[in-house]
């Protein structure tokens, strides 16, 4: 069975925030670079490996830690175009 989590709903800004440290320390451990938070809340993150493995575990992982989905984008996308602030 796998272990992907599932909850109902996505942590808002004040949820990230709130485990920002733990956020950074856990990019770092994934290797994604320059973790920062936008105004809804979403983690955007550089990642040097193509596709979206890493995402998706450290997404995994954030949501767990948060206790709500945590949306998290690489930034070369354009969603990524915000003002954020570092994790």
């Amino acid at each position: 069975m796998s272990k992907t989590v599932t909850p109902d709903r996505v942590a808002t800004r004040a949820e990230v925030l709130r485990q920002r440290r733990r956020l950074a320390d856990l990019a770092a451990e994934y290797g994604l670079g320059e973790p920062r938070v936008d105004e809804r809340g979403t983690v955007i993150v550089r990642s040097a490996e193509p596709g979206y493995r890493l995402l998706a575990r450290y997404a995994t992982d954030a949501t767990r830690l948060v206790g709500a989905w945590v949306n998290v984008i690489t930034d070369d996308v354009p969603a990524a175009e915000v003002n954020a602030e570092a994790l």
